[in-house]
């Protein structure tokens, strides 16, 4: 009883979730060994011990009480201290505390294993059942189930939550650069407003696939380890991180693609509409005047054969660094219809100066310079397009198929 016992983690593994792993394991370990407390305080010592036995029985007390006094006791050792007991019980102790065990065999082990064993058993009214020996082999086979049982879900447990620290970092590192590309966006330190849209793009499709392990590996947990081959579930988890970070991969890269498809004009119905450049936008730097008279002509009989298609936005004001979208007022009150009164405050009244529509209507607050050349390079009309864009990048990841589906309608469409 003195050999340590194996490490689940691997030997020498310092790394954090290893470190919070043993913590989560020491306290079950604890927990499990308060309640074998009361097998060394009640437990009735059969008689006839020779002087080995008592030995050995006394060498696994103290390996017991020096377990407990360690600060991150090991589960393991505390299994195998159970069973050792076994041994040393007196006989009326045994046929007294079977069904205590058979008890814990029913709740723990699966249903397809609970009825081979049964199926083992002779019925309940057989002399055996009064043979103390017999009903000793039954409790050791039935702990050795148990704690089989317990061992591989806790290492199950352990293999997936490193997983999900792993997982964990990724997006965290993902986070962080995105944050820095926006801080250099925003402040015009050299990150072009592409770069900056089609990364954030890459990021929400890394989160989505984030959500999406992380939900099937808790529904991989919600289940028994051995009610299938626990080992082999084992071996597929241990090795899983490799499938972990291509999901990550993947889900960035669908993100870019289906940005591409919306792009490419090839599917638009409930895709974000777009232009070879944001009607209104103007460059950075570009300070010239409101010019309605474009506006206008746009808008005129004799140009109809020239205006834009039914689903093409309408013609905007141009004013320095922002786009002036028309916006639904109504012509007598001034208010957007449909909106709610507190929210009409974030629109511009006709009086406070803002810059109005073709229509004579107040327009939405502009949008700001880097939004402006955002939605340029981006080839995107507005920045409710520009969010419907981050929705389907969440979905690319998120649903692996998405994407996928989509490149195969497309290709049935051109055969």
């Amino acid at each position: 009883m003195t050999q340590d016992a194996p490490n689940i983690e691997g030997v020498g593994d310092t790394s954090i979730s290893s470190r919070w792993a043993r913590r989560a394991g020491a306290f079950v370990a604890r927990t499990y060994g308060d309640s074998l407390r009361d097998n060394f305080d009640h437990l009735e010592v059969r008689d006839g011990l020779d002087a080995v036995q008592a030995a050995i029985f006394k060498q696994i007390k103290a390996d017991y009480e020096a377990e407990m006094l360690k600060p991150l006791p090991d589960f393991p050792t505390m299994l195998r201290i159970e069973a050792a007991l076994v041994d040393f019980a007196s006989d009326a102790y045994i046929l007294q505390r079977y069904w205590a065990v058979e008890d814990r065999f029913e709740r723990i082990l699966p249903a397809g294993t609970r009825a081979t064993f049964k199926a083992s058993l002779p019925q309940r009214g057989d002399k055996q059942w009064t043979d103390a020996a017999y009903v000793r082999r039954q409790i050791r086979s039935l702990l050795d189930s148990i704690h089989a049982n317990y061992t591989v879900n806790l290492a199950r447990e352990r293999i997936v939550q490193g997983l999900k620290v792993g997982m964990l970092g990724v997006i965290s590192v993902a986070a962080i650069i995105e944050s820095i590309l926006g801080i250099l966006y925003a402040n015009g330190w050299g990150i072009a407003p592409l770069t900056f849209g089609l990364y954030t793009l890459v990021v929400v499709g890394i989160l989505g696939a984030a959500l999406s392990m992380s939900r099937r590996l808790q529904v991989a947990v919600s289940h028994d380890a051995m009610a299938s081959d626990g080992i082999f579930e084992l071996i597929g988890l241990r090795l899983g991180w490799v499938g972990m970070v291509l999901s990550l991969v993947m889900g960035g890269a669908f993100a870019l693609v289906v940005y591409f498809i919306a792009q490419s004009g090839v599917l638009s119905v409930g895709y974000p509409s777009t232009l070879d450049r944001p009607v209104g936008a103007v460059a950075e730097g570009d300070t010239s005047a409101s010019t309605s008279s474009e506006a206008a002509s746009a808008t005129s009989p004799e140009n109809s054969s020239q205006r834009e298609p039914p689903n093409a936005m309408p013609a905007a004001v141009k004013t320095p660094a922002c786009v002036i979208e028309p916006c639904p007022c109504d012509a007598d009150t001034g208010l957007i219809a449909g909106l709610a009164p507190d929210v009409q405050s974030n629109f511009a009244s006709a009086s406070s100066g803002v810059p109005l529509d073709t229509g004579g209507h107040a327009c939405k607050i502009p949008l700001t310079q880097k939004e402006a050349q955002l939605l340029q390079a981006m080839r995107l009309r507005s920045m409710t397009d520009f969010y419907k864009m981050l929705l389907l990048a969440f979905l690319a990841g998120f649903a692996e198929q998405f994407v996928p589906d989509i490149l195969n309608r497309l290709t049935k469409r051109q055969t």
